[in-house]
């Protein structure tokens, strides 16, 4: 059960990342594509489009936004 809560937490986390972009809509797909805290930095603009995000402006926005957290990171 202890993961079950884990993972809830790193999913909040994505949540609340996609909440501040302005692009909540998205949640339920990163959601569904099991993407957490872990593997948003690891994201491209492929995983992206493969995931079905195809409007071009959100796809950018999202990728910026994944570029900083990278530099966050290292």
């Amino acid at each position: 059960m202890e993961n079950d809560d884990n993972s809830e937490r790193k999913w909040e986390g994505v949540r609340t990342w996609l909440i501040e972009l302005g692009l909540s809509r998205y949640a339920p797909v990163f959601e569904i594509h099991e993407v957490d805290d872990q593997v948003l930095p690891l994201l491209t603009l492929e995983d992206l489009k493969d995931m079905g995000i195809n409007a071009v402006g959100s796809r950018r926005k999202l990728y910026s936004a994944i570029q900083k957290l990278r530099k966050g990171f290292q």
